[in-house]
């Protein structure tokens, strides 16, 4: 593996880390405090939506760096190609629509466990 092989992996590794540990303390913390019946909960509805695109996009740059360096514009501090292509914007309109669609569904549970969560 070259440097900046490892480089490209820490940075998928970096994002997602970061990622992870923000869906878990966005979505599945405050839904596990929720059926434990805590009195109140708070979460940033922005983070429920933004977190599992970290999570996919942190992944995508481990497993597929080719991919990446392709059609989504490359790594940071990378001059190549800085612009996304065709299948790069599908894919982020796929994860944006994943990453809404996972903030409704924990505003659902946490509204179907009695919690006044509207997003």
């Amino acid at each position: 593996m070259s440097k900046n092989s490892i480089e490209k992996l820490k940075i998928g590794a970096l994002i997602f880390s970061l990622g992870s540990a923000c869906t878990y303390g966005a979505i599945f913390r405050p839904l596990e405090m929720a059926k434990a019946g805590a009195p109140s909960l708070t979460t940033s509805r922005l983070m429920m939506a933004i977190a599992p695109i970290m999570v996919i996009y942190g992944a995508a740059y481990i497993l597929f760096p080719k991919f990446v360096e392709q059609h989504l514009g490359g790594y940071p501090g990378q001059r190549s190609s800085q612009h996304l292509t065709p299948l790069g914007w599908i894919f982020m309109l796929a994860n944006l629509i994943l990453g809404i669609g996972l903030a409704i569904w924990a505003s659902f549970q946490l509204s179907a466990l009695g919690y006044d969560f509207r997003l």
